[in-house]
């Protein structure tokens, strides 16, 4: 793909040597995630464009208010920035961070912070305010992207899945390495025939997807089978051929995450209407009905192939014949903890109990629970994840003793803010003065030819 600079954006490239008219080939997508130095003299060569009226006229978006008049907020807003005993937050929301350039504009927004010493610091830094549940607590932290795993590893990196595969008691070789399947290249599958099965939790695509009109008329035109877990009819629901009814939020056990790192579990409140169940018990169920025989074989992949690691499983003390339900939750770890639980008492535990509903489980007979502390168990091998790597969270019964607490959580305490000696234990750790950016993700920088 190829397109011609535009005037607006050629002075902020000029220090590249782009001028406006210049074709730019967008061939750079592998590279994406790249880091790499330059000198403060480089950087400030790079924003010498951007001065009061180039910067005015690029951004003004209301046609009708003056450029003069808009030049006043913008000089404002700067010299309130810069102002040196004032304490700045900069907040910012989805539209943000969903943009075309959303990563280059959030790194931006750190940096105005970083520039002037105020980011993290009590009442200072810069915070994107994505916090709903369902993506920073169920996909990003906990890893259920396919290119992710627990506490923010990444499924490519060899080290991340060795640990995986370790924790989860798996055979070495079983985490797939590729992890590509993300939801609009599944939408464009599901479109051109490829995938010919999807099931929809904790989100609702067919609704919030942009342009999702020919999604839909895939869903329901084609060969295809959409299994959709809600609590209500939307448009999710409507296209799909399977709809399992979902319990509500206090309907079941959970936990979340919030946009400040803040950790929160909360007990069932209620027993679920209908014969709801939380989606946890739906994939749980799901496990029961393959074999380390069925999935455990040679697996062709995207670029190679799984390898075969059922003779590796039976050296481990499996059979060709458990369920992944008896090799990822019925085993000795979750077992251990018991459905009778302190922490329990006094309230529902359809997962664990079953409930005066009756309702049938994935066998169809009678659901009378797994009598064991399911969701404990999944929480404190979760946290393992963390331990010792600047993501530590608490142990189960503490979140149900308090009103959240802030990762890293270490010896009982939280981390207001991260990154500053003070109040971070693991920046403390690292000897580097008041402040520590810690962490290997931007490590070793390298220096990217553009």
């Amino acid at each position: 793909m190829q397109k011609s600079s535009l005037k607006k954006e050629a002075p902020g490239l000029a220090h590249l040597g782009v001028k406006a008219g210049d074709v730019m080939k967008m061939d750079k997508a592998g590279a994406a995630g790249a880091h790499w130095e330059i000198t403060f003299e480089d950087f400030k060569k790079a924003l010498a464009p951007y001065t009061l009226d180039y910067v005015a006229k690029i951004s003004k978006g209301n046609p009708d208010e003056k450029l003069e008049d808009f030049k006043v907020k913008l000089q404002e807003l700067a010299n309130l920035y810069i102002e040196k005993n004032r304490k700045v937050v900069s907040f910012w929301t989805m539209g943000f961070n969903q943009h075309q350039r959303g990563t280059w504009v959030n790194e931006q927004s750190y940096m105005v912070h970083f520039l002037l010493g105020k980011q993290a610091k009590p009442g200072e830094g810069a915070f994107s305010l994505t916090g709903q549940p369902s993506a920073c607590g169920t996909a990003r932290e906990v890893g259920t992207f396919t290119h992710r795993l627990p506490a923010d590893m990444d499924v490519h990196i060899p080290k991340h899945r060795e640990v995986t595969e370790k924790i989860w008691k798996l055979p070495k070789g079983t985490i797939n390495p590729v992890g590509y399947q993300h939801i609009m290249n599944i939408h464009r599958h599901i479109e051109s025939g490829k995938i010919k099965f999807a099931w929809v939790n904790v989100c609702n695509p067919y609704q919030d997807s942009a342009n999702a009109n020919h999604w839909i008329k895939a869903a329901r035109e084609l060969d295809n089978f959409i299994v959709c877990s809600d609590a209500y009819p939307g448009i999710s629901a409507k296209v799909s051929d399977l709809i399992l009814p979902s319990a509500m939020i206090y309907e079941k056990w959970g936990s979340y995450g919030n946009a400040e790192r803040r950790t929160q579990h909360w007990r069932q409140q209620v027993v679920p209407v209908g014969d709801a169940m939380s989606d946890t018990w739906q994939w749980i169920e799901l496990s029961k009905r393959f074999t380390i025989k069925d999935v455990w074989g040679e697996q062709p992949i995207k670029g190679g192939k799984i390898p075969n690691v059922i003779e590796a499983a039976k050296a481990m003390g499996y059979k060709e014949t458990d369920t992944m339900y008896d090799v990822l939750f019925a085993n000795d770890f979750f077992k251990s903890f018991k459905a009778e639980d302190a922490i329990g008492k006094g309230f529902d535990n359809s997962e664990v109990f079953g409930d005066d509903r009756r309702v049938m489980g994935s066998d169809g007979k009678e659901w009378k629970g797994y009598g064991f502390f399911i969701q404990k168990a999944i929480w404190e091998e979760y946290r393992q994840f963390g331990l010792g790597h600047g993501h530590d969270l608490a142990d189960f019964d503490t979140y149900h003793k308090v009103r959240g607490l802030k990762w890293p959580v270490v010896d009982g305490k939280e981390t207001q803010w991260r990154f500053n000696a003070k109040y971070d234990p693991y920046a403390a750790k690292a000897g580097n003065g008041d402040f520590a950016f810690y962490g290997d993700f931007a490590k070793p920088l390298k220096k990217v030819t553009w």
